[in-house]
């Protein structure tokens, strides 16, 4: 998943890894998204487990670029999904500074050089300059397709559809993760 906020405490972490042991989460930079809702400390630092903190689970893939360059990642604890080695590391002053020059909300909607609106609306097509022109795999959920989820997102306006974004962002880790090994 990509830019995933907490989605429940430290034991609900512990179960999710329990049942979807090779889930991954990908973090761009200081993306603000992934630490909320905030959890014991304000943005950084570590999270307590005891506590009924939102939590994230394991394991996190934290790209500390802000271009998210090829090969420029870091593989994060695989049991501490709160990994304080991580984006866990970025101190708060810099998520200040994110949300004071709008690069928050860019680093929502910008994955691996590819804005997640203008690749879903050329239908899933790799639009970066050093990577060759290849469509995507279709991925069929619920009977609709990530190109259907990006005319709709298209027809919403403003906003990209978080669907379609956790879509585009399982084929990037397919084809960064999978294909390129």
């Amino acid at each position: 998943m990509c830019g995933e906020p907490r989605a429940g405490d430290f034991e609900w972490a512990k179960t999710f890894q329990a049942e979807i042991p090779q889930a991954y989460r990908v973090v761009h930079s200081s993306d603000l998204l992934p630490h909320m809702p905030v959890c014991q400390r304000l943005f950084s630092g570590s999270c307590d487990k005891n506590l009924r903190y939102p939590y994230h689970q394991p394991q996190e893939i934290w790209y500390n670029d802000y271009l998210m360059s090829d090969g420029k990642y870091k593989i994060c604890d695989i049991f501490n999904g709160e990994d304080p080695n991580c984006s866990n590391s970025i101190p708060e002053t810099q998520f200040n500074k994110n949300l004071i020059e709008w690069q928050g909300f860019d680093m929502q909607m910008r994955y691996y050089g590819q804005r997640l609106y203008d690749y879903g609306n050329a239908g899933c097509e790799d639009l970066s300059d050093n990577r060759s022109s290849t469509t995507a795999t279709t991925i069929e959920v619920s009977s609709m397709t990530a190109s259907t989820e990006a005319s709709a997102a298209a027809d919403a306006g403003l906003g990209m559809n978080y669907f379609l974004v956790v879509i585009s962002c399982y084929y990037f880790l397919i084809n960064h993760f999978i294909l390129k090994q």
